[in-house]
C-alpha cells in the first residue's frame, strides 16, 4: 500500500501542478474542501435507510458514484495532509495508540459508547481496607 499511496501523490502532484493549482491548495481551503467531498458522500446515503444500503451498494451507478466521491476525499486528505506537513501513517498509528488506551477492550467491546463515558469498574475495596 506504501508504494500505492506513493505513486498515487505524484500523480496527484503531476496534475495540480500542470493546472497551476497548488497556489489555491492551502491548509484552510483543502480542510474546506474536504469536508466538501464528505457532504457529497452523506447527500449521496442520506436517504438510504441503513438496512436497505447492501442493496444500494449492489447497484453499479451507486456505486461507481460512492466511489468517485471517496476518491476526491482521499485526494483532498492526501493534499491537506502534504499542505500541513502531517505523515497520514504516522498520524493513523498514533491515533489508533490513543484510541487503544481510550477504548480497552473489555470495556468496548460490542459498545458504542463515548470513551469519556466509559466507566471502569473498580474493585471493591477488602474489608478493612481504606477506600
Amino acid at each position: 500500500m506504501g508504494e500505492d499511496l506513493d505513486r498515487l501523490r505524484e500523480s496527484l502532484e503531476a496534475f495540480r501542478t500542470e493546472r497551476d493549482w497548488q497556489k489555491f491548495h492551502d491548509v484552510k481551503n483543502l480542510a474546506m474542501a474536504l469536508s466538501g467531498e464528505v457532504g457529497e458522500i452523506c447527500s449521496l446515503l442520506q436517504w438510504t435507510h441503513s438496512s436497505d444500503l447492501e442493496e444500494w451498494l449492489a447497484d453499479e451507478q451507486n456505486h461507481a458514484r460512492l466511489a468517485d466521491e471517496i476518491g476526491d476525499t482521499l485526494a483532498y486528505l492526501l493534499y491537506l495532509a502534504e499542505a500541513a506537513q502531517v505523515d497520514l501513517v504516522a498520524a493513523c498509528a498514533n491515533k489508533l495508540a490513543k484510541n487503544r488506551n481510550r477504548y480497552p477492550t473489555d470495556l468496548a467491546r460490542g459498545r458504542s459508547t463515548k470513551y469519556s463515558d466509559l466507566i471502569r469498574e473498580k474493585p471493591s475495596p477488602a474489608r478493612g481496607e481504606a477506600l
